[in-house]
């Protein structure tokens, strides 16, 4: 075989191939810092009866508080019941939250209405499950651990709010089985209805 001496030289006198042409080294992620804001969530699909039964063995005193999503003439709108009553008409998105806590919400100025702020403030948020005559959607539980204060150091919400979100989140997981085909939990009746057609939509 004819080696072109010219081709080979030219090879050689190359050197080193530049850095911004190398692939960039393999990074750790032990090695990346941890992002300040830590969260934590649980996703079901729950029927108005799946959510009654699940929050009565949450809250078997009756002791949490719901709050609506926005403000009410300049205060807190307090719920009486986490029960949706006209499905497609009010917001699905409320809150959970203990009463010594209720002072320690913040808000966020939204156009011309707040809404609370569930990064700051002591809360979880529930979003609650849309249902029709053939869909369920899914709901979830969620709760922001730690996150940037205004002066950008990181705040840990109160220990005794992380306890017993905690437990709220654990004990949710235990009170509900797995759907096999989205990994979310469920509750009884919503499986039934999926095993009779009913359709669950991820999204």
């Amino acid at each position: 075989m004819e080696v072109n001496l010219a081709k080979l030289a030219r090879f050689f006198a190359i050197g080193p191939v530049p850095r911004s042409r190398e692939a960039p080294p393999f990074r750790n992620r032990s090695s990346v810092p941890p992002s300040p804001m830590r969260s934590r969530q649980v996703n079901f699909f729950l029927t108005p009866r799946d959510q009654a039964e699940l929050l009565g063995k949450l809250d078997p005193a009756g002791q949490f508080v719901y709050v609506a999503w926005r403000r009410k003439d300049g205060g807190l709108d307090i719920l009486q019941t986490s029960t949706v009553r006209q499905m497609g008409k009010e917001a699905l998105t409320i809150y959970i939250v203990r009463a010594d806590d209720l002072d320690a919400i913040s808000f966020n100025d939204v156009g011309d209405f707040s809404s609370v702020d569930v990064i700051r403030s002591p809360v979880i948020e529930f979003n609650r499950c849309y249902m029709d005559d053939q869909h369920l959607s899914r709901g979830r539980f969620y709760i922001v651990n730690s996150y940037f204060d205004q002066d950008g150091q990181i705040a840990r919400k109160d220990e005794g709010f992380l306890k017993w979100s905690e437990r709220l989140i654990s004990k949710t997981r235990r009170c509900l089985k797995k759907d096999p085909d989205s990994f979310f939990h469920i509750g009884a009746e919503a499986l039934q209805l999926k095993e009779a057609g009913f359709k669950l939509p991820v999204v």
